[in-house]
């Protein structure tokens, strides 16, 4: 009698009967990496832009927190494409 991973019991009988049956489980495939949310090519494009709207709005508030937005968004896309956190 061939059981893979079982221990079997004996007794005063002549029969065998075995404690367990182990069945192993497949390995867990390791989880994907997560895609940035935007890739630096997109992110220097969208700044490009930002910039020229800005540079015609110098001086306004507006234009000051749209400055603020584009470089966070900047910043994030390149640690993404660099590994940085």
């Amino acid at each position: 009698m061939a059981l893979i991973g079982a221990s079997f019991v004996t007794s005063d009988s002549p029969v065998e009967y075995p404690l367990a049956d182990v069945i192993p489980f497949r390995p867990r495939a390791p989880k994907p990496e997560p895609e940035p949310e935007i890739d630096l090519l997109t992110a220097v494009d969208v700044a490009i832009r930002d910039l020229r709207e800005i540079s015609n709005r110098w001086g306004e508030e507006s234009a000051r927190r749209q400055a603020d937005e584009c470089r966070l968004m900047l910043e994030g896309a390149f640690n993404a494409a660099v590994g940085d956190d």
